[in-house]
């Protein structure tokens, strides 16, 4: 997230472009609310500009009507359009002033006073105003009919930033059950809002839904085999070791894991055996505390006469 939607240090896998969701035109107005003529030509004619990408013309058309607005309304139409081409021009922080000049006028009709309400929200959170652009986005969910996938994302980008991580895995879980076919990125990103917030059963199911799309995927058994022993689930812990082992996926981190399980369960030498068969496979992963677990189960086998004699180096 720390770009557009590159967030957390651990997982830069799910991207949301906010910038992306910035796709609104000049506007104008409804039958019912009136301008001057000159006004709306002003209008239509930016909005030519935009279209061939000739945004300082369109800023300079809007601008020069601004002293001619004698409305409340005509005022906010142009505040309104002078910030969509600043936007469209990538001047965020800009567009965000001139959109809160239109939105304290309180004059433009309801739909667009709230579509603008939520690109103003949208654009403090991405100039760095999280806070305050949160709570924009709260009033502006109050009048919301439904929240769609993208206002989910943004709800989860501004909550990660304050680090409220529990909040952010809930938007990213409604954004996921609003997708027909969610990126498998947004389910890792789910699984690391649960992981952050400790919400371990939680990490649990999550992981069972990766491992689901992803049976080859070593880190996620790694994953879900610690947390089962983390919550003291050993039963659990040996279910999901068994099926990573029929899924031919038990690297040196695996057997480690195994041969823990399997000491804690008065089993040293099948301990002894993994371990064995975990520093043949990658002998690089003989870490210190792969060793000390290897001496320990070796001196537990010993202490039953199990340990083969040829079995004394290592």
């Amino acid at each position: 997230m720390l770009s557009t939607y590159q967030y957390f240090t651990s997982f830069n896998f799910l991207i949301f472009s906010i910038g992306s969701l910035f796709c609104c035109k000049p506007l104008l107005a409804a039958d019912h609310y009136v301008a001057h003529p000159d006004i709306y030509h002003a209008v239509r004619q930016a909005q030519q500009a935009l279209d061939q990408q000739r945004y300082q013309s369109a800023l300079q058309t809007l601008q020069q009507q601004l002293p001619h607005a004698s409305t409340p309304y005509e005022q906010a139409l142009l505040q309104q359009n002078i910030g969509v081409a600043q936007l469209q021009q990538g001047q965020v922080a800009v567009a965000v002033k001139a959109f809160a000049k239109a939105l304290k006028l309180k004059a433009l009709p309801p739909k667009e006073q709230l579509q603008l309400q939520r690109i103003q929200a949208q654009g403090l959170i991405q100039t760095g105003k999280i806070t305050q652009g949160l709570a924009v986005l709260r009033r502006w969910r109050k009048q919301a009919k439904a929240l769609k996938v993208a206002d989910h994302q943004l709800f989860a980008y501004a909550y990660t930033q304050l680090k409220q991580p529990a909040k952010a895995a809930w938007h990213v879980q409604k954004a996921i059950q609003k997708t027909a076919q969610p990126p498998i990125a947004w389910y890792q990103q789910l699984l690391n809002h649960h992981m952050q917030a400790q919400q371990w059963a939680k990490a649990i199911k999550v992981l069972h839904q990766l491992l689901n799309q992803q049976p080859q995927n070593t880190r996620y058994w790694q994953q879900l085999v610690r947390l089962y022993l983390q919550q003291d689930q050993k039963e659990q812990a040996l279910a999901a070791l068994r099926l990573a082992q029929r899924q031919g996926v038990m690297d040196a981190d695996l057997l480690y894991l195994s041969a823990h399980l399997a000491l804690q369960q008065g089993q040293p030498l099948t301990a002894v055996r993994l371990l064995e068969q975990a520093f043949a496979r990658q002998p690089s992963v003989k870490t210190e505390k792969m060793q000390h677990l290897w001496d320990l189960a070796r001196e537990h086998a010993r202490e039953r006469h199990t340990v083969p004699q040829n079995d004394d180096k290592h």
